[in-house]
């Protein structure tokens, strides 16, 4: 089967399965995969094959990855908070906590509650860390660090400080948002100042 399938929410899924052959012992084997597809919810899943030889020897897992979109994510999100009309527009800001609707999709917060944050910062000795949920597919991300607050800013962010590759939080906490990665992103504040910001594009 392929390595990445992409379909649409209530599509109907049936896997591929994979074929395990082993040279050694001449013998070829069907394999049928670990799976979290749900086709109900948009988002990225992931479809695992495992396979042992008759001596016991695990193979190297292989994974598919399966896209699930909606027809408009922004609206299908809304929706589930029981937004709609103006209120439900990308650019609306129904809370007032100064993200608009577009933001509140991108960082998976509740658009209905102005103390739902985008991102955690935490600071420990010589470092700073900001958490924040990646929606696993449709959105583009940017961190940052700068040693100028200023420089931070909307405006001056694309042509001003320095990329922080962030990684995916290992484990993932309880309760993360499906359709969503928790991610952090740390730099070192030895020193120096630091600020840290993430910039998300749809």
């Amino acid at each position: 089967g392929l390595s990445t399938v992409n379909l649409n929410v209530g599509d109907s899924y049936s896997d591929a399965g994979a074929t395990a052959v082993d040279a050694a012992e001449n013998t070829t084997n069907s394999l049928t995969g670990i799976s979290t597809v749900n086709t109900a919810v948009a988002g990225s899943y992931t479809v695992t094959f495992n396979a042992l030889d008759a001596a016991g020897n695990a193979a190297t897992p292989v994974t598919r990855t399966v896209v699930v979109a909606g027809a408009d994510p922004l609206a299908d999100y809304m929706t589930s908070f029981g937004l709609s009309g103006a209120n439900a527009a990308g650019d609306a800001d129904p809370d007032g906590d100064g993200q608009n609707n577009n933001a509140e999709l991108a960082f998976g917060t509740d658009p209905t509650n102005g103390s739902s944050r985008a991102a955690t910062l935490a600071s420990g000795t010589g470092t700073i860390k900001l958490v924040y949920l990646q929606r696993n597919s449709g959105v583009t991300y940017t961190v940052k660090s700068f040693t100028d607050v200023t420089q931070s800013s909307h405006a001056n962010f694309d042509g001003n400080g320095a990329a922080v590759t962030p990684v995916a939080t290992n484990p993932q906490p309880a309760g993360v948002r499906a359709g969503y990665t928790q991610y952090e992103a740390s730099v070192n504040t030895s020193g120096t100042r630091a600020f840290l910001r993430v910039k998300a594009v749809r």
